[in-house]
Protein backbone atom coordinates (compact mmCIF):
# COMPACT_ATOMS: atom_id res chain seq x y z
CA UNK A 1 0.00 0.00 0.00
CA UNK A 2 2.95 2.55 0.29
CA UNK A 3 3.99 2.25 -3.12
CA UNK A 4 0.27 3.10 -4.17
CA UNK A 5 -0.04 5.66 -1.73
CA UNK A 6 2.92 7.11 -3.35
CA UNK A 7 1.51 7.25 -6.37
CA UNK A 8 -2.13 8.59 -5.98
CA UNK A 9 -1.86 10.82 -2.41
CA UNK A 10 0.22 13.63 -4.40
CA UNK A 11 -2.89 13.23 -7.44
CA UNK A 12 -5.12 14.26 -4.40
CA UNK A 13 -6.87 10.87 -3.95
CA UNK A 14 -6.55 8.57 -0.54
CA UNK A 15 -6.06 4.96 -0.94
CA UNK A 16 -7.75 2.90 1.74
CA UNK A 17 -7.65 -0.43 0.22
CA UNK A 18 -5.89 -2.18 -2.72
CA UNK A 19 -7.64 -5.43 -4.84
CA UNK A 20 -5.01 -6.81 -7.80
CA UNK A 21 -6.99 -7.73 -10.76
CA UNK A 22 -6.18 -11.42 -11.66
CA UNK A 23 -6.68 -10.44 -16.06
CA UNK A 24 -3.85 -9.81 -18.24
CA UNK A 25 0.15 -10.28 -18.11
CA UNK A 26 1.36 -7.40 -19.91
CA UNK A 27 0.67 -5.09 -16.89
CA UNK A 28 -0.29 -5.42 -13.29
CA UNK A 29 -3.84 -3.99 -13.04
CA UNK A 30 -5.18 -2.62 -9.48
CA UNK A 31 -8.45 -1.85 -7.99
CA UNK A 32 -7.74 0.89 -5.28
CA UNK A 33 -10.33 1.72 -3.09
CA UNK A 34 -10.56 5.42 -2.00
CA UNK A 35 -11.30 7.18 1.12
CA UNK A 36 -14.59 9.05 -0.77
CA UNK A 37 -16.61 5.64 -1.68
CA UNK A 38 -15.04 5.79 -4.99
CA UNK A 39 -12.76 3.31 -6.72
CA UNK A 40 -10.30 3.97 -9.40
CA UNK A 41 -8.10 1.23 -11.15
CA UNK A 42 -4.48 1.22 -11.12
CA UNK A 43 -1.93 0.51 -14.02
CA UNK A 44 1.40 -0.53 -13.42
CA UNK A 45 2.89 -0.90 -17.04
CA UNK A 46 6.02 -2.99 -17.83
CA UNK A 47 4.58 -2.97 -21.45
CA UNK A 48 4.98 0.62 -22.75
CA UNK A 49 2.36 0.42 -25.25
CA UNK A 50 -0.77 2.78 -26.22
CA UNK A 51 -1.29 5.89 -26.73
CA UNK A 52 -2.88 8.12 -23.59
CA UNK A 53 -4.30 10.68 -26.42
CA UNK A 54 -5.71 8.34 -29.13
CA UNK A 55 -7.77 6.89 -26.22
CA UNK A 56 -9.32 9.45 -25.00
CA UNK A 57 -9.76 10.21 -28.46
CA UNK A 58 -11.59 6.83 -28.89
CA UNK A 59 -13.45 7.83 -25.60
CA UNK A 60 -14.63 10.91 -27.01
CA UNK A 61 -15.82 9.56 -30.71
CA UNK A 62 -17.51 6.48 -28.63
CA UNK A 63 -19.30 8.33 -25.87
CA UNK A 64 -23.08 7.19 -25.45
CA UNK A 65 -22.11 4.28 -27.78
CA UNK A 66 -19.86 2.26 -25.84
CA UNK A 67 -18.99 2.60 -22.09
CA UNK A 68 -15.01 2.85 -21.71
CA UNK A 69 -12.75 4.25 -18.82
CA UNK A 70 -11.95 7.70 -18.36
CA UNK A 71 -8.17 7.77 -18.32
CA UNK A 72 -7.47 10.10 -15.09
CA UNK A 73 -3.76 10.61 -14.72
CA UNK A 74 -0.37 8.78 -16.82
CA UNK A 75 3.06 9.09 -14.90
CA UNK A 76 6.07 7.34 -15.64
CA UNK A 77 5.44 3.71 -15.49
CA UNK A 78 1.65 3.87 -14.37
CA UNK A 79 -1.92 5.45 -15.34
CA UNK A 80 -5.27 5.82 -13.01
CA UNK A 81 -8.26 5.12 -15.03
CA UNK A 82 -11.96 5.55 -13.68
CA UNK A 83 -13.06 2.03 -12.51
CA UNK A 84 -16.00 0.17 -14.26
CA UNK A 85 -18.77 -1.49 -12.09
CA UNK A 86 -18.90 -5.28 -12.94
CA UNK A 87 -16.70 -8.28 -13.25
CA UNK A 88 -14.74 -9.26 -16.63
CA UNK A 89 -16.14 -11.97 -19.14
CA UNK A 90 -13.51 -14.23 -18.83
CA UNK A 91 -14.02 -14.16 -14.28
CA UNK A 92 -17.65 -15.14 -15.18
CA UNK A 93 -16.43 -17.91 -17.56
CA UNK A 94 -14.58 -19.18 -14.62
CA UNK A 95 -16.89 -19.05 -12.29
CA UNK A 96 -19.45 -20.99 -14.18
CA UNK A 97 -21.87 -18.03 -14.17
CA UNK A 98 -23.10 -18.86 -17.57
CA UNK A 99 -26.48 -17.34 -17.75
CA UNK A 100 -24.71 -14.39 -16.83
CA UNK A 101 -22.35 -14.27 -19.82
CA UNK A 102 -25.20 -15.51 -22.10
CA UNK A 103 -27.15 -12.05 -21.09
CA UNK A 104 -24.31 -10.05 -21.90
CA UNK A 105 -23.78 -11.70 -25.61
CA UNK A 106 -26.34 -9.19 -27.50
CA UNK A 107 -24.50 -6.31 -25.53
CA UNK A 108 -21.18 -7.19 -26.51
CA UNK A 109 -22.26 -7.73 -30.19
CA UNK A 110 -23.94 -4.44 -30.09
CA UNK A 111 -20.49 -3.16 -28.47
CA UNK A 112 -18.06 -4.23 -31.12
CA UNK A 113 -20.68 -2.98 -34.72
CA UNK A 114 -20.54 0.41 -32.83
CA UNK A 115 -16.34 0.23 -32.48
CA UNK A 116 -16.82 -0.85 -36.27
CA UNK A 117 -19.20 1.78 -37.14
CA UNK A 118 -15.62 4.33 -37.00
CA UNK A 119 -14.32 3.69 -40.69
CA UNK A 120 -11.42 5.19 -42.40
CA UNK A 121 -9.74 5.25 -45.57
CA UNK A 122 -6.77 3.21 -44.83
CA UNK A 123 -5.88 0.53 -42.64
CA UNK A 124 -3.34 0.89 -40.48
CA UNK A 125 -1.68 2.43 -36.94
CA UNK A 126 -3.57 5.49 -35.56
CA UNK A 127 -2.16 8.56 -34.21
CA UNK A 128 -3.41 10.82 -31.49
CA UNK A 129 -5.42 12.37 -33.38
CA UNK A 130 -7.51 8.79 -34.89
CA UNK A 131 -5.64 9.72 -38.04
CA UNK A 132 -3.59 6.80 -40.01
CA UNK A 133 -0.35 7.45 -39.68
CA UNK A 134 1.44 3.98 -40.56
CA UNK A 135 -1.30 3.13 -43.60
CA UNK A 136 -1.05 -1.27 -44.42
CA UNK A 137 -2.34 -1.89 -48.29
CA UNK A 138 -5.31 -4.06 -46.40
CA UNK A 139 -5.97 -4.81 -42.84
CA UNK A 140 -5.69 -8.43 -44.04
CA UNK A 141 -2.54 -7.64 -45.09
CA UNK A 142 -1.24 -5.84 -41.91
CA UNK A 143 -2.16 -8.79 -39.67
CA UNK A 144 -0.49 -11.09 -42.29
CA UNK A 145 2.92 -8.88 -42.01
CA UNK A 146 2.45 -9.31 -38.21
CA UNK A 147 2.16 -13.27 -38.51
CA UNK A 148 5.19 -13.16 -40.56
CA UNK A 149 6.68 -11.58 -37.66
CA UNK A 150 5.46 -13.91 -35.41
CA UNK A 151 6.14 -16.94 -37.08
CA UNK A 152 9.60 -15.65 -37.50
CA UNK A 153 10.19 -15.67 -33.76
CA UNK A 154 13.02 -18.61 -32.19
CA UNK A 155 10.88 -19.47 -29.36
CA UNK A 156 7.64 -20.38 -31.76
CA UNK A 157 10.38 -22.21 -34.09
CA UNK A 158 11.28 -23.86 -30.91
CA UNK A 159 7.96 -25.03 -29.69
CA UNK A 160 6.55 -26.11 -33.09
CA UNK A 161 9.38 -26.62 -35.63
CA UNK A 162 9.44 -24.73 -38.92
CA UNK A 163 7.44 -26.86 -41.06
CA UNK A 164 4.55 -26.23 -38.87
CA UNK A 165 5.22 -22.77 -38.95
CA UNK A 166 5.37 -23.02 -42.92
CA UNK A 167 1.89 -24.80 -42.68
CA UNK A 168 0.54 -21.94 -40.94
CA UNK A 169 1.57 -19.57 -43.14
CA UNK A 170 0.01 -21.39 -45.98
CA UNK A 171 -3.15 -22.05 -45.06
CA UNK A 172 -3.54 -18.25 -44.48
CA UNK A 173 -2.74 -17.88 -48.37
CA UNK A 174 -5.50 -20.35 -48.89
CA UNK A 175 -7.77 -18.66 -46.89
CA UNK A 176 -7.29 -15.28 -48.77
CA UNK A 177 -10.24 -15.23 -50.62
CA UNK A 178 -12.48 -15.58 -47.81
CA UNK A 179 -10.32 -13.17 -45.54
CA UNK A 180 -10.44 -10.56 -48.05
CA UNK A 181 -14.27 -11.13 -49.12
CA UNK A 182 -15.59 -10.61 -45.67
CA UNK A 183 -12.78 -8.33 -43.66
CA UNK A 184 -15.27 -5.40 -44.73
CA UNK A 185 -13.88 -1.40 -44.62
CA UNK A 186 -11.28 -0.10 -42.54
CA UNK A 187 -12.76 0.08 -39.01
CA UNK A 188 -11.77 1.27 -35.41
CA UNK A 189 -10.43 -2.00 -33.78
CA UNK A 190 -9.81 -2.25 -30.65
CA UNK A 191 -7.43 -4.64 -31.07
CA UNK A 192 -7.59 -7.01 -27.82
CA UNK A 193 -11.38 -7.69 -27.40
CA UNK A 194 -11.11 -10.72 -25.32
CA UNK A 195 -13.48 -11.72 -22.27
CA UNK A 196 -10.70 -10.22 -19.74
CA UNK A 197 -10.94 -6.65 -21.17
CA UNK A 198 -14.86 -6.83 -21.55
CA UNK A 199 -16.85 -6.05 -17.98
CA UNK A 200 -20.26 -7.38 -17.62
CA UNK A 201 -22.46 -6.23 -14.60
CA UNK A 202 -25.64 -8.08 -13.96
CA UNK A 203 -25.59 -9.32 -17.67
CA UNK A 204 -24.96 -6.30 -19.38
CA UNK A 205 -21.54 -5.21 -20.77
CA UNK A 206 -21.01 -2.34 -18.97
CA UNK A 207 -17.31 -1.44 -20.51
CA UNK A 208 -14.52 -2.54 -22.92
CA UNK A 209 -11.35 -1.88 -20.85
CA UNK A 210 -7.31 -1.59 -22.37
CA UNK A 211 -7.53 0.49 -25.71
CA UNK A 212 -3.35 0.29 -26.41
CA UNK A 213 -3.73 -1.82 -29.19
CA UNK A 214 -6.81 0.30 -31.20
CA UNK A 215 -5.80 0.25 -34.77
CA UNK A 216 -7.72 0.95 -37.92
CA UNK A 217 -8.07 -2.77 -38.93
CA UNK A 218 -10.72 -5.52 -39.49
CA UNK A 219 -13.88 -6.29 -37.40
CA UNK A 220 -13.41 -9.65 -37.79
CA UNK A 221 -10.19 -9.46 -35.66
CA UNK A 222 -12.33 -8.75 -32.29
CA UNK A 223 -15.30 -11.03 -33.49
CA UNK A 224 -12.83 -13.71 -33.29
CA UNK A 225 -11.25 -12.68 -30.45
CA UNK A 226 -15.02 -13.23 -28.35
CA UNK A 227 -15.37 -16.37 -29.97
CA UNK A 228 -12.13 -17.75 -29.18
CA UNK A 229 -13.08 -19.86 -26.04
CA UNK A 230 -16.10 -21.41 -27.76
CA UNK A 231 -15.44 -24.39 -25.36
CA UNK A 232 -16.27 -22.46 -22.78
CA UNK A 233 -19.05 -20.25 -23.66
CA UNK A 234 -23.07 -20.63 -23.79
CA UNK A 235 -24.07 -23.16 -26.09
CA UNK A 236 -26.16 -19.83 -27.55
CA UNK A 237 -23.48 -17.12 -27.27
CA UNK A 238 -22.42 -17.00 -30.72
CA UNK A 239 -26.30 -16.53 -32.37
CA UNK A 240 -26.78 -13.64 -29.37
CA UNK A 241 -23.38 -12.41 -30.00
CA UNK A 242 -24.66 -12.21 -34.12
CA UNK A 243 -28.03 -10.77 -33.23
CA UNK A 244 -26.26 -7.55 -31.31
CA UNK A 245 -24.14 -7.04 -34.15
CA UNK A 246 -26.53 -7.29 -36.72
CA UNK A 247 -29.21 -5.12 -34.65
CA UNK A 248 -26.23 -2.39 -34.15
CA UNK A 249 -26.18 -2.33 -37.96
CA UNK A 250 -22.71 -4.79 -38.88
CA UNK A 251 -23.18 -6.50 -41.87
CA UNK A 252 -22.41 -10.81 -41.83
CA UNK A 253 -21.23 -11.87 -44.80
CA UNK A 254 -21.49 -16.07 -45.05
CA UNK A 255 -18.51 -17.57 -43.25
CA UNK A 256 -17.80 -14.64 -41.16
CA UNK A 257 -17.39 -16.53 -37.96
CA UNK A 258 -14.73 -18.80 -39.72
CA UNK A 259 -12.83 -15.72 -41.18
CA UNK A 260 -12.95 -14.17 -37.49
CA UNK A 261 -11.23 -17.53 -36.12
CA UNK A 262 -8.59 -17.64 -38.70
CA UNK A 263 -7.75 -14.49 -38.04
CA UNK A 264 -7.63 -14.86 -34.10
CA UNK A 265 -5.00 -17.55 -35.28
CA UNK A 266 -2.76 -14.26 -35.60
CA UNK A 267 -3.47 -13.70 -31.81
CA UNK A 268 -2.84 -17.41 -30.88
CA UNK A 269 0.46 -17.65 -33.25
CA UNK A 270 2.05 -14.26 -30.98
CA UNK A 271 1.31 -16.40 -27.84
CA UNK A 272 3.33 -19.69 -29.26
CA UNK A 273 6.54 -17.60 -28.93
CA UNK A 274 6.27 -15.83 -25.77
CA UNK A 275 8.64 -16.91 -22.94
CA UNK A 276 7.27 -17.97 -19.90
CA UNK A 277 3.92 -19.78 -21.38
CA UNK A 278 3.24 -22.79 -19.20
CA UNK A 279 2.87 -26.08 -20.89
CA UNK A 280 -0.83 -26.53 -20.41
CA UNK A 281 -1.53 -22.94 -21.79
CA UNK A 282 1.20 -23.87 -25.18
CA UNK A 283 -1.14 -26.99 -25.20
CA UNK A 284 -4.09 -25.62 -25.62
CA UNK A 285 -3.10 -22.92 -28.14
CA UNK A 286 -1.85 -25.62 -30.59
CA UNK A 287 -4.88 -27.58 -29.67
CA UNK A 288 -7.03 -24.55 -31.00
CA UNK A 289 -5.15 -23.57 -34.13
CA UNK A 290 -5.03 -27.09 -34.75
CA UNK A 291 -8.60 -26.65 -35.03
CA UNK A 292 -8.94 -23.76 -37.00
CA UNK A 293 -6.47 -24.78 -39.54
CA UNK A 294 -6.59 -28.40 -39.33
CA UNK A 295 -7.85 -28.68 -43.03
CA UNK A 296 -5.04 -27.48 -44.66
CA UNK A 297 -2.35 -28.52 -42.62
CA UNK A 298 -0.93 -32.35 -42.04
CA UNK A 299 -2.47 -33.76 -38.92
CA UNK A 300 -0.86 -33.52 -35.83
CA UNK A 301 2.19 -30.91 -36.80
CA UNK A 302 1.65 -28.66 -34.04
CA UNK A 303 1.76 -31.68 -31.94
CA UNK A 304 5.43 -32.84 -33.34
CA UNK A 305 7.10 -30.81 -30.52
CA UNK A 306 6.17 -30.65 -26.33
CA UNK A 307 6.49 -27.05 -25.22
Amino acid sequence: MDTIRGLLEPLGMSPIRAVPLLEGHANTNIRVELSDGSSVTLKLTQNQSGSPALERAIRSRLEGKVSMPERLHDGPGFSVASWIEGRSLQALLAEGRHGEVLESARDIGRALAAISSVTFDQAGFLDADMAVREPWSSSIDGLIGYLDLCLACPALLRRIGSHAARDIRTAFERFRRLLDRCAGPACLCHGDFKASNLIVNAGRLTGVVDWEYAHSGTWLLSAGQVLRDDERLPESFQAEFARGLEEAGQSLPADWEHAARILDVVNLVDFLGREGMDAATLSTIRSKVDRVLGRTMKPGRLRDRPG
